[in-house]
């Protein structure tokens, strides 16, 4: 599944490459905000980074739900031939910040159940998954949960 969305990061975090180090936990933080969307039953807050994983041992009723897996592959990837449409104002503290917005090509791969032909579930389960990433991303719960040098997501 393929989605489009705006990054604005923060320059001032000299170490972190968009493609190596922010991507990929941006990656992460939208399979876990996926997980309870697919999964309410099996998932569990861990403290250590706010996140949610799948319980271990508490699997039964998996049969029952529209998909069995999610991944974060393939990899999400900047396009520097496009430029942003809305305009970072940020807060009082981070408005200026010297900053670069970023379209992103966004994916996230689902499982369907062997025994389901996928097409039958595909609507439910792609309306279910973007929206869940809009209101994470236009929430900023998906910043706040992934990289300090994302500054905005916009979906």
């Amino acid at each position: 599944l393929r989605y489009r969305y705006e990054l604005v990061q923060d320059l001032s975090y000299l170490d972190s490459d968009l493609t190596e180090d922010i991507l990929p936990l941006l990656e992460e933080a939208v399979s876990d905000w996926l997980l309870p969307a697919f999964f309410p039953d099996e998932c569990l807050e861990i403290d250590i980074f706010g996140m949610r994983r799948l319980q271990y041992g508490n699997l039964r009723g998996l049969q029952s739900v529209n998909i069995v897996g999610l991944s974060g592959a393939p990899p999400d990837l900047p396009l520097d031939q496009e430029e942003c449409y809305y305009d970072y104002s940020g807060s009082s503290s981070t408005r200026d910040v010297e900053h670069e917005c970023h379209v992103v090509d966004g994916s996230v791969t689902i499982y369907f159940p062997p025994n389901r032909p996928a097409s039958t579930l595909l609507s439910a389960t792609t309306l279910t998954t973007l929206r869940s990433i809009q209101d994470g991303m236009n929430s900023q719960a998906l910043a706040k949960m992934s990289h300090p040098a994302i500054l905005q997501l916009t979906f």
